[in-house]
């Protein structure tokens, strides 16, 4: 099956005021020297920046619909990323093709990253990765994993946090679909 392009496919896409893709230049070389992250992902995700060179990333469902941003704070500010969200969702869900096997990240650009490293190994057609947006997860997170996913590989930061991620992932989603994960929790 091919997968949906939001970026090229989406008919019900508004940048909301808050956007303000005043800066591309900068959007692109934040990711490109920083996070090693391709101009057509960038592209893709329709990144942009605000006022602050702040770069902001829309997240939609899986149906397409917009359901807010992840702002990620690139002037040493804390907290370094803040989402924006109609509600609690799943970061690329709209990109999950007929895989069984989920890697769940973190962050955005754990999963961007973790994206590009599948497809230059021509892996996408055996594994999607998607982000909690954060170390919480939320029981409709939780709820909608295994209706995605027959498998779960866990790629969580090796810190309190990630652990924390790790420990309630497997917990939670125990008896219900196989979770692995790269560390011990």
């Amino acid at each position: 099956k091919q997968k949906k392009d939001i970026a090229e496919d989406s008919t019900n896409f508004q940048i909301p005021a808050k956007f303000i893709a005043n800066k591309p230049d900068f959007v692109y070389e934040y990711n490109r020297y920083k996070r090693r992250i391709p101009r057509n992902l960038v592209d893709r995700m329709r990144m942009c920046c605000d006022d602050k060179n702040n770069i902001l990333m829309p997240v939609y469902s899986k149906k397409g619909f917009y359901n807010g941003y992840v702002r990620r704070d690139t002037n040493g500010g804390d907290p370094k990323y803040m989402n924006y969200l109609e509600n609690r969702t799943i970061f690329y869900l709209e990109w999950l093709i007929s895989t069984t096997t989920g890697i769940i990240v973190e962050g955005p650009y754990d999963a961007l990253v973790t994206f590009k490293y599948l497809e230059k190994a021509g892996l996408l057609e055996k594994y999607s990765v998607i982000a909690t947006l954060g170390s919480e997860i939320s029981d409709a997170q939780f709820a909608r994993l295994p209706k995605f996913f027959t498998k779960l590989i866990i790629y969580s930061d090796n810190d309190p946090a990630g652990k924390k991620m790790g420990r309630a992932i497997k917990k939670q989603l125990h008896g219900k679909i196989p979770v692995i994960s790269r560390i011990e929790y």
